[in-house]
């Protein structure tokens, strides 16, 4: 794992090389020492460490909750403990369950994805954005209509956006026709543009008439995007 452990939280420096039992005492404890344990818990090799974090996942203080969850995502065997990360993702506090979705997509757990597709429908849009990201890296196909009907009419803006940048980064062959007809046409010159490199990405002579017309679009980014676009179509066929 790529990551380099903090030797201080918030000015608290991290209890490294204390037992499992001692940083579980800490957290339990409510010392100022709290997160930096939590830390020293996610780095240890302690063979009682991944348990205390997994207790520690239902601790009754939501904070507590949300930190032990971020780290069990950096945690080498972090994926040991999915199922904490699941059962927080139905977690009664909104940034809870906005951390759990945000591991979930991190560890790659694809027990989540029932769960985090749960979150599309949540009342709040930061939870349905994080529940659209976690989704991305979780991907079914069958996901592809409810994601499609939230770019389309989500109350959230900033929703609208996120599942457009969810089916982009899961886009497939069999889907680029839908997509570019969803793009072509779209107000916003990226998603625009979007349609184009779908286009470039997966070439086909059907495209060729509206790429064209997207080469003489009024933004410069499509235009480009569009004439690639045709270049493709034109080493395709």
């Amino acid at each position: 794992m790529d990551f380099r452990w903090p030797p201080d939280i918030d000015g608290v420096p991290v209890p490294y090389g204390r037992s499992a039992l001692e940083l579980y005492a800490i957290v339990t404890a409510g010392t100022a020492e709290r997160s930096a344990a939590v830390v020293a818990l996610a780095h240890s090799s302690d063979p009682r460490a991944l348990a205390c974090l997994g207790e520690l996942g239902s601790f009754s203080d939501p904070g507590v909750r949300r930190f032990v969850v971020q780290w069990i995502g950096r945690c080498p065997d972090g994926a040991k403990l999915g199922h904490v990360v699941i059962e927080r993702l139905r977690d009664l506090n909104g940034l809870v369950v906005r951390t759990a979705a945000y591991v979930a997509g991190e560890l790659g757990l694809s027990d989540a994805h029932t769960d985090v597709l749960a979150l599309l429908n949540d009342r709040s849009p930061s939870t349905r954005q994080a529940g659209l990201c976690a989704l991305e890296k979780l991907w079914h196909a069958t996901d592809f209509d409810a994601v499609v009907e939230m770019f389309r009419s989500d109350a959230s803006e900033k929703v609208r956006r996120t599942a457009g940048w969810t089916l982009r980064g899961t886009c497939s062959a069999n889907r680029a026709p839908a997509l570019f007809e969803l793009w072509r046409a779209d107000p916003l010159p990226r998603h625009r543009v979007w349609a184009c490199q779908l286009v470039a990405e997966f070439p086909h002579r059907q495209f060729h008439e509206c790429i064209a017309c997207l080469a003489d679009d009024r933004d410069g980014h499509v235009r480009k995007a569009a004439r690639r676009a045709l270049e493709a179509i034109n080493r395709a066929v």
